[in-house]
């Protein structure tokens, strides 16, 4: 595999799960002296720092993955790499399509980072009309795919009809630095109460309504903080709800952090009621700070991570008076930070890269299987 020339595309350098995890594996094999690249539409995003600057980045120009497929092409034609990674929806049908056309004989690992039937239904109609089709094409021709939880691999099964043994459990890693200790930030609530934290875009998907409503219901017996980290459309809608529930001086919206591990270590329990997830990288990231967790057994690698609740507390969607419960049992009985960061540890660099390369090597043995059944 070290000889082996691998480029991956993704969109650009936005902050999710897909871009943390890529550009972590990236910079871990190339200070393994391992030939990789990344291929982005444009040269944006807030991770932009975090790629090593000495890996190669190769820039194609629209914002549109489907409109960048000429010079997608043209790049495969030009670098001839053994191998495309792909991730996202689009990059993985712009990925398929444009190694075809270039004749490369370039295999392509499509990676599924999110619960795919969920994350169409977030679409409008007619994008769910079209990109269902291309999708349902391009992984029928992908060498190999890479999901990142059981439950993202069956929804694909089910979604698309593909064979299990096409489908491979890649996970996420974790980043060496959220096992350092860190410093207390000073905007962080520190009187003496507990403190929750949640990590996340500001968005539907991951349900803040019912945090508040929990929270809330929370302090007629223990008076806490919430501290939320992360921007997006529904702030105004947070807001609206802490001021209703007279809980204002409780919860603190702090906006977007690039470390929250700042503040993973400092919390006393750690919150996730998203309505469905791929696999979050924060419920990793709050295991290896120690914390104790609440999350909802949603949709996607949550219950994964945290081994069907045995590190954390896993509760229905949607269920304001389960997740009051959970949070105050969470004070009462915390779970060791030994053992949360001990199971943290399954999800390391050095472990999930193993498994990104034995997906490698199931693409590579297709090709080569393939490439015999030609005649000469």
């Amino acid at each position: 595999m070290n000889d082996k020339k691998i480029h991956f595309y993704i969109p650009a350098f936005n902050g999710g799960g897909a871009e943390n995890a890529i550009i972590r594996l990236l910079n871990y094999w190339h200070d393994a002296g391992r030939s990789v690249a990344l291929i982005v539409n444009q040269m944006t995003g807030p991770l932009i720092g975090r790629l090593n600057p000495k890996v190669p980045v190769y820039v194609l120009g629209s914002s549109h993955s489907l409109a960048n497929i000429p010079r997608l092409t043209r790049h495969l034609r030009n670098h001839r790499p053994d191998l495309l990674v792909t991730a996202l929806l689009s990059p993985n049908v712009a990925g398929v399509i444009a190694s075809r056309i270039s004749g490369s004989h370039c295999p392509v690992v499509c990676l599924v980072r999110n619960h795919t039937s969920q994350e169409l239904r977030e679409h409008s109609f007619v994008r769910h009309v079209i990109i269902k089709p291309l999708l349902s094409y391009s992984y029928a021709r992908a060498a190999a795919i890479g999901c990142v939880s059981r439950d993202v691999s069956q929804d694909m099964s089910e979604l698309f009809g593909i064979d299990q043994k096409r489908l491979f459990n890649t996970y996420n890693p974790v980043p060496d630095s959220c096992f350092e200790a860190a410093t207390r930030p000073a905007d962080m609530p520190d009187d003496g109460d507990p403190v929750f934290l949640a990590i996340g875009r500001l968005v539907r998907q991951k349900d803040y309504p019912t945090m508040i409503t929990a929270f809330a219901k929370l302090q007629k017996k223990h008076r806490s903080h919430l501290v939320i980290l992360g921007e997006g459309p529904e702030r105004h809608t947070i807001q609206t709800m802490v001021q209703k529930q007279y809980i204002a001086d409780r919860v603190h919206l702090l906006g977007y952090r690039q470390s929250p591990q700042d503040y993973l270590c400092h919390c006393d329990g750690f919150l996730l009621f998203s309505l469905f997830e791929g696999f979050p990288n924060v419920i990793v990231e709050a295991l290896a700070a120690g914390a104790s967790i609440v999350a909802t057994d949603a949709p996607g690698g949550t219950s994964d991570i945290l081994a069907d609740g045995t590190f954390g507390h896993l509760i229905p969607l949607r269920d304001a008076n389960a997740a009051a419960n959970a949070m105050a049992n969470v004070l009462q009985n915390p779970l060791t930070r030994h053992q949360q960061i001990h199971r943290a540890m399954d999800f390391s660099l050095p472990t999930v890269a193993d498994r990104y390369d034995q997906l490698f090597q199931l693409a590579f043995d297709k090709t080569d299987r393939v490439q015999e059944l030609v005649p000469a």
